[in-house]
């Protein structure tokens, strides 16, 4: 008989993991719910903005009709790109100061010219038929190339008015492309981290799951020879050793892809169970280096602090811990490798300056390139796939930015360690 692993036969197997994803689930639905009540808000926003575009339009249809000064004093004041064309072809006989800076022209160059020529020649076709038409529309989206080769979105309004008596196209321009670059790196960075969820939690799962089958077929065997026998077979010992093995194996695959799930949840900052309180930095930070004193001692590593005694803070201080806990932990693991050597270090030092606490972290352990400096924060990455999750620092980012409404910046090369600086108000 094959022994998978050595182990303890009989380890029980806990809700813990179960209880584990049932939360998530609960975390999931929460969030579907939320959104159902955004979409149902950005509905009645979208109402709203409508109702106020139809009382522009009004207006600037009537300033129109009056004279020039008015329909121009109107138009100026407006930060929203606005454009008068011709039905016929589209070229422009007004457009204000916003409209030239959307376009990066002068005013001078806008007028006379077709709004076509502003754009790509393959991206104008589809403008031209929109704004040609003797339809009213309403936020239009249109995405193409400008000249100056600026990929942009907009959202365009347009509806006919009676411009000095003549009659013309009025189209007003909303730019879109900065909401549009955020929405798209959101959805890119929530893609990375689902696809790399999935494919870390992929083969503790997989082991775990091929550990337990395996132990069940020989169970369903051993069982069959007991029925037909009426006895239990010879290799009994053999059979409780491989299932001892496969059971310990199929523990530890779900213990890892438990701890995976665990670190993944600290993605998220959850701040219900949090409270500001007022406390002495010093003695909190001594009774942090305790716990990490088998840890230093264990690596060679020699922490210096520096922190004025009487320096008194209001904060989230179990935040706070915890971001220097992932800090030291990467240390440890990335920057120093698990590997004892009596030359490491790590130095800490907080300070405060005009209301907020800064805090300075650096060690002398093995560093990263430049070039990867910049993806440090991104979840999953690692530049040790063997050891670490690469959710840590990840988690750091998130819990500086958004509990504390802070910054992080990073400095570092190869050999040359990283060193953090922090800053967030109390």
């Amino acid at each position: 008989m094959e022994q998978i692993t050595p182990g303890e036969f009989g380890m029980p197997i806990t809700s813990g993991d179960l209880d584990t994803l049932n939360r998530l689930k609960s975390e999931i639905d929460r969030l579907q719910r939320e959104k159902l009540d955004l979409e149902v808000l950005l509905e009645t926003l979208t109402e709203h903005s409508d109702g106020l575009e139809e009382q522009l339009f009004g207006q600037l249809d009537e300033a129109g009709r009056n004279s020039q000064e008015r329909f121009q004093l109107t138009t100026e004041t407006m930060p929203l790109p606005v454009l008068v064309t011709t039905m016929e072809d589209c070229r422009v006989l007004y457009a204000n100061e916003a409209a030239a800076s959307i376009f990066g022209v002068s005013r001078s160059y806008l007028i006379a010219k077709t709004v076509s020529s502003f754009f790509r020649a393959n991206d104008n076709a589809d403008l031209m038929n929109f704004l040609t038409s003797s339809k009213r529309l309403r936020n239009v989206e249109f995405k193409g190339y400008l000249i100056d080769q600026r990929l942009t979105w907009f959202s365009v309004s347009v509806q006919s008015i009676d411009y000095f008596s003549r009659l013309c196209q009025l189209s007003v321009w909303f730019d879109l492309t900065e909401h549009k670059v955020i929405q798209a790196e959101k959805i890119s960075s929530l893609v990375h981290l689902v696809s790399g969820f999935a494919h870390r939690i992929n083969t503790p799962i997989g082991v775990g799951l091929t550990a337990a089958s395996c132990a069940f077929e020989r169970i369903v065997e051993f069982q069959k020879q007991i029925d037909s026998t009426g006895k239990i077979p010879r290799d009994w010992s053999g059979f409780l050793e491989y299932c001892n093995g496969a059971t310990s194996l199929s523990m530890s695959s779900l213990n890892k892809a438990n701890d995976l799930v665990e670190e993944f949840k600290s993605i998220a900052v959850d701040m219900r169970d949090q409270q500001k309180v007022k406390f002495l930095v010093q003695p909190w930070l001594m009774r942090l280096q305790q716990n990490f004193k088998e840890d230093f001692e264990k690596f060679g590593i020699k922490i210096l602090i520096e922190c004025p005694e009487s320096l008194t803070i209001t904060s989230y201080p179990e935040i706070i811990e915890q971001i220097l806990r992932k800090l030291i932990r990467n240390s440890i693991i990335h920057g120093f490798g698990n590997k004892y050597n009596d030359l490491h270090q790590i130095s800490l030092c907080l300070k405060m300056e005009h209301n907020q606490l800064v805090i300075d972290y650096s060690d002398n352990g093995k560093g990263i390139s430049v070039d990867e400096l910049h993806r440090l924060f991104h979840p999953f990455f690692s530049i040790q796939q063997t050891s670490g999750i690469g959710l840590g620092l990840a988690a750091v980012y998130n819990m500086i930015t958004m509990a504390l409404s802070g910054t992080i910046s990073v400095k570092g090369d190869v050999g040359e360690g990283l060193a953090f600086h922090i800053e967030f108000s109390v």
